[in-house]
């Protein structure tokens, strides 16, 4: 590179300005170019968040109902806070190569659950009714909350972690069950190929002057 400048020099001053700004572009490409992926990965939570909130509010119809289309916009904030938590308490450089390399691919994911169409629970509701009702979804919520009470950022970490497989492990089945339906019972072989009905007896004719 500074060859190729002092080279340029030899032809005038022009060039010489014009070789030292390519020269200087290439050197900060690589930069640039890693500092404009990290603007749009940091922004992707609040654009995801805009879309499902604008979302939400097109499809509500005023009735409550027990699952949401998407992530929550605070569970996925929670999820990324237990995350750095949970980093931050193993003595390990959040922002080193390896710590990027573990925590954008997790913030994408995330921001693409809250704009997804997979259900997430909506969350159990104090009254002893629901418990009546949802008597395993209960117990579910009360195992998270002990365990963030007992375990705190690691339990917190455990607890979306359940959460999250839960909705997608639930997305997943009822994909499954409607890809199931959708191919119908087996109604047997096409009518080309079945085997054709047995021949039917003609009627013996009586003799004649009987």
């Amino acid at each position: 590179p500074v060859r190729s400048i002092a080279q340029s020099s030899t032809t005038g001053h022009g060039t010489n300005v014009i070789q030292g700004l390519a020269i200087s572009m290439e050197s900060t490409a690589l930069p640039v170019l890693v500092i404009s992926i990290g603007i749009i990965v940091a922004s992707l939570p609040a654009l995801c968040g805009a879309v499902r909130l604008a979302r939400f509010n097109v499809t509500f119809d005023g009735e409550k109902k027990g699952s949401f289309t998407g992530l929550p916009i605070p569970m996925q904030a929670a999820a990324v806070v237990a995350l750095v938590l949970n980093i931050e308490k193993q003595d390990f450089d959040l922002y080193s190569p390896g710590g990027l390399s573990l925590l954008v691919p997790i913030v994408v994911v995330l921001a693409g659950l809250m704009v997804s169409t997979v259900p997430f629970d909506a969350g159990p509701r104090p009254s002893a009714s629901y418990v009546r009702q949802h008597p395993v979804k209960s117990t579910a919520y009360l195992v998270g909350l002990v365990l963030v009470v007992v375990f705190q950022h690691i339990g917190l970490l455990i607890a979306l972690a359940g959460y999250l497989l839960a909705g997608i492990g639930g997305a997943v089945l009822g994909f499954t069950r409607a890809v199931r339906s959708a191919g119908g019972p087996d109604d047997g072989p096409p009518d080309d190929l079945a085997e054709p009905p047995p021949p039917t007896s003609l009627p013996t004719p009586s003799p004649v002057g009987a």
